[in-house]
């Protein structure tokens, strides 16, 4: 194939894939209580003793063995609003306040606090609660078997819920749902087993489902400060809760986002069927200034646009790129918006650059240095560095750890004569629209 074939097929990928990231909305479906969507599943999939053998209060257990059948389970997953000797209210991210009566077998536990006891609870620490719902003829008592307490900046990252398919030295290795991921512990990690009884490392077991409390690294490893695996965890159910929370949110997400698109297509086709006031272009750089850009374009006219300080430059090798940086004869792309007369963005590469030089296709994995990509000529694994620029859909610098599984992502860099790409600018713009 010809450079002029490869430069042609290069810059119209670009204007192709750059145009549907302008379009495409970020999901954004995380709960407002930061916490992860698995952990409420397990609110619901953790059985509960029966209501006689797991209230230490006689009245309320009589009153329980009387209604047969009216215990059923209960939980909450939020922050700890307020806390005394007798119970402990738990605002969740609905806003809903829960009051939760405790007994003395109510098993407490508190993050890099070994041993803990209702003392150790604090207003705004999060919280995630699970026991029984206890109904009597007089009124209705929540009574928490298990409180897992963590520092009130703890949020979804600092959760993971797995299955262990592997064990080290004093390392497990998860399946979750976005992948395999490297869980460390330490003498300070606190370990619970069957029924909740502290356990130690030597009791965890490949194939048991897991809930554990800690601190990302790095590396992509994860500190284990907590981690539960009572025999009764079904990891499987709570991952597949969550994935189900998921692809409900991004569904709603996608048919927001084409209701808006429908109508701005439409509102557009009204005032201007031939586009002609959205500033744009791709082709080669024939003049450059800081006010504006001349494009020689493939169809063999020149286009003049605007530029402003609201243009978004972006320069293959540039990390900080200003219109400095483009030279005459690079290969460009120009983007504009609606009622805008100045270009919103302007993507600069090599005019050496050919299609070799693009990549893509849709994520398949996340590392720290790494992404691999599914395209349509086979995975390809792509090197991310320091030098590295990185972009979601709406054109802001974003890092490795923003990279979504299964997000489209397009990479532009050199190929590393293995098979790989050495990746000097990667756009992720999100899920395909339907």
């Amino acid at each position: 194939m010809s450079r002029l074939v490869h430069s042609k097929i290069f810059l119209i990928t670009l204007s192709a894939f750059l145009t549907a990231a302008f379009a495409a909305a970020a999901v954004w479906y995380w709960q407002a209580g930061d916490t992860s969507a698995a952990l409420a599943a397990l609110v619901q999939a953790t059985p509960t003793a029966s209501p006689a053998s797991s209230v230490s209060d006689p009245p309320v257990a009589r009153g329980a063995s009387k209604l047969a059948g009216q215990a059923e389970l209960a939980g909450a997953l939020g922050v700890i609003q307020a806390v005394d000797e007798k119970t402990v209210t738990v605002q969740t991210a609905q806003g809903i306040s829960k009051t939760f009566t405790l007994r003395p077998k109510s098993k407490i536990i508190v993050v890099n606090l070994p041993n803990a006891s209702t003392n150790d609870l604090r207003v705004g620490d999060k919280a995630l609660v699970w026991g029984v719902k206890i109904k009597t003829a007089a009124r209705e008592i929540l009574v928490p078997r298990v409180i897992l307490a963590a520092p009130s900046n703890y949020d979804r990252n600092n959760v993971l819920v797995g299955r262990i398919i592997a064990t080290g030295d004093n390392t497990l290795t998860l399946q979750t749902l976005a992948g395999e991921r490297t869980v460390t512990t330490n003498s300070q990690t606190q370990i619970f087993g069957k029924r909740l009884v502290s356990a130690s490392f030597a009791d965890l077991k490949p194939r048991a489902g897991v809930l554990v409390v800690g601190a990302p690294q790095a590396d992509n490893s994860f500190a284990a400060q907590v981690i539960t695996s009572p025999s009764h965890l079904r990891a499987r159910a709570a991952v597949n809760a969550e994935r189900r929370a998921d692809k409900q949110a991004a569904k709603q997400a996608r048919q927001e986002e084409k209701r808006a698109q429908k109508a701005a297509r439409q509102a557009a086709k009204n005032k201007n069927p031939n586009n002609d006031n959205v500033p744009g272009a791709f082709g080669s750089v024939k003049a450059i200034s800081p006010t504006e850009i001349q494009v020689a374009t493939l169809k063999g006219k020149d286009k003049t646009i605007a530029l402003n300080g609201d243009t978004k430059i972006i320069v293959v090798n540039s990390p900080t790129a200003t219109t400095a940086n483009i030279q005459v004869g690079d290969q460009v792309l120009v983007i504009g918006a609606r009622k805008q007369t100045a270009a919103r963005v302007v993507l600069a590469a090599p005019a050496s650059y050919t299609l070799d030089n693009v990549a893509v296709g849709k994520i398949k994995t996340v590392q720290v240095t790494r992404v691999d990509l599914k395209t349509k000529r086979g995975d390809l694994n792509v090197f991310i560095s320091n030098d590295t620029l990185i972009f979601d859909g709406t054109v802001h610098a974003v890092t490795a750890a923003d990279l979504v599984r299964k997000d489209r992502a397009l990479a532009i860099g050199i190929r590393d004569g293995k098979g790989g790409m050495n990746a000097q600018v990667l756009f992720a713009i999100g899920k395909k629209q339907k």
